[in-house]
């Protein structure tokens, strides 16, 4: 679904049918964001008394920012999380991670350099967490990501065939 609304920059919403919020979306402005359940690393707790759930909110955040700078600057630490949740933003020069937990009430950010191959999965990469799951805790989010930003290394351009055959690669033979 692609959103054209006035005053606000077209943005692409990529998930499931009716589906009205950012798993995926994409605006004109190149900007990329996606999420990844984050609840075995920040906690499985929901939290009903956030005034706007953090997945509509991305998305207003989107409609609204054309760099990631904008992104960073409107999405703010102090917002309580109602999910716990991995979000990744990405633009053509800069990549950053925000990770919510909906139970510590905190997010940590994580900038990466342009030229770093990095994977999300379902764990957060963050130092300063004080949860720390296991591998099994985590739905393997921990060798999903490692086994991935390995398995691109042996492609000196990442294109969707390249993408496609490191994906079709199981897990227990070192894929994502």
């Amino acid at each position: 679904t692609i959103l054209h609304e006035e005053g606000l920059i077209p943005t692409a919403i990529i998930g499931f049918v009716g589906q009205i919020f950012c798993a995926t979306c994409v605006n004109k402005s190149g900007l990329f964001v996606e999420f990844n359940n984050g609840m075995p690393s920040g906690g499985f707790e929901t939290n009903h008394n956030v005034e706007e759930s953090l997945l509509i909110r991305l998305l207003h955040i989107t409609q609204n920012s054309s760099t990631l700078d904008q992104f960073d600057k409107k999405i703010s630490p102090s917002s309580p999380a109602d999910y716990s949740l991995v979000v990744n933003v990405v633009n053509v020069t800069h990549t950053g991670a925000f990770e919510f937990s909906a139970g510590q009430g905190i997010m940590r950010k994580t900038n990466f350099t342009h030229n770093e191959i990095i994977a999300s999965a379902n764990s957060f990469s963050h130092p300063d967490w004080t949860l720390k799951p296991t591998d099994e805790q985590c739905w393997f989010g921990h060798s999903r990501r490692d086994n991935l930003v390995e398995q691109v290394q042996n492609f000196p351009v990442l294109s969707p065939k390249n993408l496609t055959s490191v994906m079709d690669i199981d897990l227990k033979e070192g894929g994502g």
